[in-house]
Order: C-alpha cells, then structure tokens, then sequence
C-alpha cells in the first residue's frame, strides 16, 4: 500500500476523531502515520500491517490513558463558593439575606445580624443557600 493511502486514511480517521472525541479513532490514526512511513521504506504490505498493528496499541496503551485522565477535581459552580467574598444586596422578611458572590447572586443566611452593603464571606452550602458572615 503507498505512503499516500496511508496518510489519507490517517486524516480520514483524524477528521471522524473530531466528530466522535474517544480517541479511538485517533489511535488508529497514529497507527496509519507509522504505516505510512514504513511503506516509504519500501517494506512490504506485511510491515505495513503491523506498524499499523504497533502504532495504534502503543498509542492506547500509552497516550490514550493520558488524553483521557479524569480530573477528580473538577468542581462546580457552588461547589468552590466557601471562602467567597460577596455583598449583602437585599435583607428579606424571613430573616434571610440575598447576597451577590461571583457576580450571581444567593440566598443567605448567617448566624449574626449583617447590613445591606457589608461585605461578606462564604462559611459553607446548604441545598441551594449559602451560609455566610460578616467581614
């Protein structure tokens, strides 16, 4: 098979790897680019083969699990609000507050009296109100 065919079976498969990101495609596609580079050695079609065969393991053995590698962590939004500053917009009725962190703003509630404008700081989470106190 020709160096040509192999490299544009490569970017075939790189192109599906864009659609479908699991890096299975893209594994096979290192596996063509080493395919296609011992066919311009002049090897026979059998080389070929098992470059291709070599290339796409070692990349599934090696590179994949490093392209794929979770990051445990990964936080959301209200996840990594203890800590935040923010400011008391609104006291409610209910003894509440309405609070703007990160630029959004929250239900709170805090153990001390706390006035409209004063800066706070995020103690913790509950549901979906945050727990807070003065600065």
């Amino acid at each position: 098979m020709s160096a040509l065919l192999w490299i544009i079976s490569g970017i075939i498969l790189a192109l599906i790897e864009l659609i479908t990101p699991t890096f299975f495609a893209l594994s096979l596609t290192a596996g063509c680019f080493l395919a296609a580079l011992i066919s311009l050695t002049g090897l026979s079609l059998v080389f070929q083969l098992m470059g291709l065969a070599v290339g796409t393991t070692l990349f599934v053995l090696f590179l994949r699990p490093l392209l794929c590698k979770k990051n445990d962590e990964t936080t959301f939004g209200y996840q990594n609000m203890a800590g935040s500053v923010g400011t008391v917009e609104e006291i409610l009725p209910s003894g509440q507050y309405e609070v703007r962190v990160k630029s959004q703003l929250w239900n709170a509630r805090s153990e001390e009296k706390l006035k409209k404008k004063q800066k706070i700081i995020v103690k913790d989470i509950d549901g979906v109100t945050l727990i807070v106190k003065g600065v």
